[in-house]
Parts: structure tokens; sequence; C-alpha cells
């Protein structure tokens, strides 16, 4: 709410312009050509800007000079010890892209920082850029520094804020979005719209919805009594306006429950992933077990035929000496030396020898 309430009205160059009047030195404005006021926009700022919405970028001509200055509006309702490496960031962008476009610019322009906070206590962040380097004694004239405009509104009065009503109007509505005295302040904004008549019922209504949009809903009977009471078109008003925040609630309930629906599906298709890996992994596991369980059927086979091999020759070996042993038998036999030396020369046995010369005859 904070971020469109600034933006929206501070996209308004009447509104910035006099907040530029309200609070910035007359030197410096008394130098600028405010007929070529403008609000600066381009891709390369909208790429930048997803880091913060509420920021605004301006810029005009130098009086009596082809170069520009450029005003950098940024609110803050928290404090940000960042703050300065931010705007310097961004400061860089402009640099950056303002030397894009006119390359023949010999100058870098100024870029002046206006810092719109509206937190509950006072800033004591430090309006310097050199407290976020590691200087050591000696290295200070090697570092860049800068300062910001702060505009404080915790430590300013409602007198303090502008006479003129809109910026006012704005400033207020800024300063006290999360007091106990936003009630007592609608009154006086709206008491502030009724002394211009009508001028601006348009204005009036973004400042109104901002405060709606931050009051609790218990409150918003109250909320709307004040402007049935106060502004001079009564119950027309307040119509409109709970109309205005009725709508925007019910956009708002519809964009969450599409955000949770995305955030619903996004997690979906996470368990999805998951689940696809899950079974991708179970399927790599069982893969390669299959792989394993087959290499140690092999491994096994290899080693059975190993075995039925060594087995064999053996066998061979046991036959081709049994072959021999009964040569060597037959032809003890031939020269007649009897079975009992046989037996103690061979080691064979009795039968055995007696079964080998049944054979020969």
């Amino acid at each position: 709410a904070h971020d469109h309430f600034f933006r929206e009205l501070m996209s308004r160059i009447e509104i910035a312009k006099s907040l530029l009047f309200a609070f910035i030195k007359t030197i410096i404005l008394k130098g600028i050509d405010f007929s070529t006021f403008e609000i600066y926009t381009g891709d390369w700022i909208d790429e930048y800007l997803k880091e913060s919405r509420s920021d605004i970028l301006y810029r005009a001509k130098l009086l009596n000079q082809d170069e520009y200055i450029y005003f950098l509006f940024e609110h803050k309702s928290t404090q940000d010890k960042n703050t300065p490496y931010q705007i310097h960031r961004y400061m860089q962008q402009v640099w950056d892209e303002h030397k894009k476009q006119n390359p023949s610019s010999l100058k870098v322009p100024v870029v002046l920082s206006i810092i719109v906070y509206h937190g509950k206590n006072a800033w004591n962040v430090s309006n310097s850029f050199k407290p976020l380097f590691a200087i050591i004694e000696g290295t200070e004239e090697y570092v860049p520094d800068f300062r910001s405009e702060i505009i404080d509104l915790s430590g300013l009065t409602v007198e303090e804020l502008s006479e003129n009503i809109e910026l006012k109007a704005f400033l207020m509505a800024l300063k006290y979005s999360r007091s106990s005295e936003i009630f007592k302040v609608l009154a006086i904004i709206i008491r502030m719209f009724n002394s211009l008549g009508k001028r601006d019922d348009d204005y009036l209504k973004i400042v109104l919805i901002y405060i709606g949009s931050l009051v609790s809903k218990s409150k918003i009977g109250e909320f709307l009594k004040i402007i049935r009471v106060e502004h001079v078109d009564g119950a027309v008003y307040m119509k409109t306006i709970a109309d205005v925040l009725s709508e925007n609630a019910r956009k708002q309930e519809k964009e969450k429950s599409r955000q949770k629906e995305a955030a619903l599906r996004e997690e979906l298709q996470r368990n999805e992933i998951a689940l696809k890996e899950a079974r991708r992994k179970e399927i790599a596991l069982r893969e390669d077990a299959q792989r394993k369980e087959a290499a140690l059927r092999e491994d096994a086979q290899r080693k059975e035929t190993a075995l039925l091999d060594a087995q064999r020759k053996v066998m061979a070996l046991q036959d081709e000496k049994l072959k021999e042993e009964r040569e060597t038998v037959q032809r003890m036999l031939q020269k007649k030396l009897s079975i009992e030396l046989i037996r103690e020369i061979t080691g064979l046995t009795k039968e055995l020898i007696e079964e080998i010369q049944k054979k020969m005859g």
C-alpha cells in the first residue's frame, strides 16, 4: 500500500515539484529550468526497480546549460543502513544510461536523491556513503561520498509539512499511516480539501483509499463515518470510497487466491519433479542391482566353468597317469616280475595288478 500510494502521487509532476520547493535549498532550485521538468522512464529503470517499487526518477535541464540534473524520489517506511549503497547503485545506472543517451555530453549529471521517511522513530541511518567502506588511515581520499536529502516526517509537525494542500495531505497520510491519530488526521485532510471546493476530488480519493486500505476491518465503519460527516458531499462520497475499498478488497482476495493457487501449482510441480526424480533414482538403483546381480551370476558361472575345466584336467591327468601305470605294470609282467615285487615298486594294489594281468590274457 505504501509503495503504490507513493508512486501514484509522486508520479504527478506538480506534487514532485511542490516537494522540491518545500524541502530543497533555494540556491539549487534557482539554477534549474523547471519548464523542462519531467518524469524519466525507460526499460532499464523498470528492470532496476524490480528490487524497489517505490523509486521515482525525474530530470530537468540546467538554466543556460545543455545539461541535466536528476531527482530520485524514494520512500522508506523502515530504516535501512544499506540505503546509501542502494542509492549509489541507482546513481550509477542513471549515469550509464545518460551517457548512452547523450554520448557527446562531457559532464556527468548530478543525481539528487530525496528520501521521504515515515517510520515511527527518527531516521538515524548515516547520510553518507563512507561508513559502508572499510577505511584505514591514509585511504580516505580514495573513497567516494555523497549525501541524500532526508525528509524525516517523524520529526516534522503538520504545520512544517507544506503550505500546498495536495502535498500536505500526501505527507500527512504517510506520516500518520500507522498512528492512532489517523482518524483525527483524516478529518483534517477532508476539511482541507473542502476549502478547495471540488478542484481535485480524484486526488483526495487516492489519499482516502490509501488510508482506508490501512484501517482494520473493525474500524472501517468509523473511517467511513468520518468521511460522511466531514466531506461536503457526505454520504455520496462515503459510498464512492466504500465501493472502491470493497472492490479493492475483492481484488486483493482474488489476487491472494491466485497467488495461493499459483503457489500450490508450483508446489505440485516441485512434488511431481521430486517424485519423478525419486522414481528415476529407484529405477537406476534397480538397474544397478540387476547389473550387479547379473555380474555376480556371470562371475559364478565363470568360476563354475573354471572348476569343471580344472576337474576335467585333473581327471585327464589321472587317466593319463593310470594309463602309464598300466603300461608300466604290463612291461613288468612281460618280464616275468612277480606281482609282489611289482606292487612294491609301483605302490599299486595287488588287485589292480592282477586285473591288468588278467586283461593281458
